[in-house]
């Protein structure tokens, strides 16, 4: 590599470097953020808003077991009304069909998303969020569409009711849902969710082809290199949220590591009675789950759930 050569390959690094700067965005505060992740640890975050999941009823259940706080899935219908609801459609968790997208608020709200003796309803944003202020719960709350939707949705459920802002983390898997989120409002606590496989499993593992898994896993260790080494830094985000087997294996480093770089963790699904323990008083991360009580192992359907 010749004179010139070298002189490109600076120009494009400090270029690179130069549009970096630009645009990443303030830090979170490193002290709110762990006050916050401090009093997760009090108990499991109840994954889903425990059972039923996603309702107002779960919500108040999870509070009524001692959760600290609970993890709820911000979705949309098709008049672009903000409810929670964690599936693509309502067939799982309702008495009725159909892609949440294509079905009105009026015609969703109709539906029961109880169990055989109680109905509950779909809750929106705004009575999930208020419930939980009144409650003094924290929420986790997770974007997995709609990002644009989402972030005006949620700023506007902030900004109404500045006292949620001290209970609310937005989480998301996707960076981009996190840059929008800060962008709008910086006063929002962010944290980015982790899977170790993210793209093995976008790419339906090893039963397309050799050359499509091979991409996949180069693409899931290059997200993990960018979280450990900038991406959090750019989003200005101070929490991360990787899956139980990430932290169980030591695959994205320890505790410790991620404390001297102003990082808080809380992990996700913990289930088993035996990990939970390793996670509360090894560990010492805060975790989410499907049973709220820690010496209780979640019932074996739970098991089943991805996040």
């Amino acid at each position: 590599m010749g004179p010139p050569s070298l002189v490109i390959l600076f120009t494009v690094i400090v270029l690179l470097y130069m549009v970096y700067r630009w645009l990443r965005l303030p830090p979170f505060p490193v002290g709110r953020c762990r006050q916050f992740v401090e009093r997760s640890r009090a108990g499991p975050i109840a994954h889903r808003a425990g059972r039923p999941e996603n309702t107002l009823a779960g919500i108040r259940r999870a509070e009524q077991e001692g959760a600290p706080g609970v993890e709820v899935d911000l979705a949309f219908t098709k008049d672009s009304v903000a409810v929670l609801l964690h599936d693509k459609t309502v067939d799982r968790t309702s008495n009725g069909s159909g892609k949440l997208s294509e079905l009105t608020f009026e015609e969703v709200r109709k539906l029961n998303f109880g169990n055989d003796s109680t109905s509950e309803s779909i809750p929106t944003l705004e009575e999930a969020l208020r419930l939980c202020e009144e409650l003094d719960l924290q929420v986790y709350l997770e974007v997995k569409r709609g990002h644009d939707k989402a972030v005006a949705a949620i700023a506007d459920c902030l900004r109404r009711s500045p006292a949620l802002y001290r209970l609310v983390v937005v989480v998301s898997f996707c960076p981009l849902a996190l840059y929008k989120m800060r962008a709008a409002d910086p006063n929002i606590n962010c944290g980015m969710i982790l899977i170790g496989t993210k793209f093995v499993l976008q790419s339906k593992g090893f039963q397309e082809s050799v050359w499509t898994a091979t991409f996949a896993l180069c693409c899931d260790w290059t997200l993990r290199w960018c979280v450990r080494n900038w991406l959090l830094g750019f989003l200005g985000v101070n929490m991360l949220l990787p899956q139980k087997e990430m932290v169980l294996n030591n695959a994205l480093g320890s505790g410790s590591y991620w404390e001297g770089r102003g990082v808080s963790l809380v992990t996700w699904t913990v289930n088993k009675r035996e990990e939970k323990k390793i996670m509360k008083s090894e560990l010492k991360i805060a975790f989410l789950s499907d049973s709220v009580n820690p010496d209780l192992t979640a019932p074996e359907q739970f098991e089943l759930h991805k996040h």
